[in-house]
């Protein structure tokens, strides 16, 4: 995967939010993973974000696929990001995936991937991005990855921006 640049959900941003005004004094919102998705995240009027994940199960049998621990509020040593950094040309924030990310092997057809989103625990999706192409463009086609494959994403290729 080439580098993929990805946003904050509404409950990404009040997670945020809460935090920077004391209105928590943890946002605690536990382990997060990175998932793949095969079709485009819709938003409804509240903010709420539903996805289409791969499957985990395909005519009965295992695909090999399930979301990826990248991180627990509460032991930093997890984390597989970076910290953030600001870019003073974009006037944005961003936080780059300091380590690989690998998804177990394809056993089974996974369909084809156009995007990834970070979920906590309970499923709440906190922000969500495209796969690109080396030149930072959407894959048009996304990826299919073939059976005995591994999808992993390599160190610097996930890119989190708010503005």
């Amino acid at each position: 995967m080439a580098t993929s640049i990805g946003k904050l959900t509404h409950a990404g941003k009040a997670a945020a939010l809460t935090e920077l005004t004391g209105s928590s004094n943890t946002v605690n919102i536990g382990n997060m993973f990175i998932g793949l998705l095969t079709a485009a995240p819709t938003v409804a009027a509240n903010g709420t974000v539903s996805v289409t994940e791969v499957a985990t199960s395909n005519g009965g049998e295992a695909t090999g696929y399930s979301r990826k621990l990248i991180g627990n509020y509460a032991q930093p040593s997890t984390c597989k990001f970076g910290a953030p950094t600001y870019d003073s040309t974009s006037g944005k924030t961003k936080i780059t995936n300091k380590e690989e990310i690998h998804f177990d092997s394809v056993r089974k057809t996974w369909g084809t991937i156009y995007y990834w989103a970070l979920f906590n625990e309970s499923g709440i999706v906190y922000a969500y991005g495209t796969l690109n192409d080396a030149d930072g463009n959407a894959l048009e086609n996304g990826d299919t990855p073939e059976v005995s494959n591994i999808v992993f994403f390599k160190a610097g290729d996930l890119v989190i921006e708010i503005e």
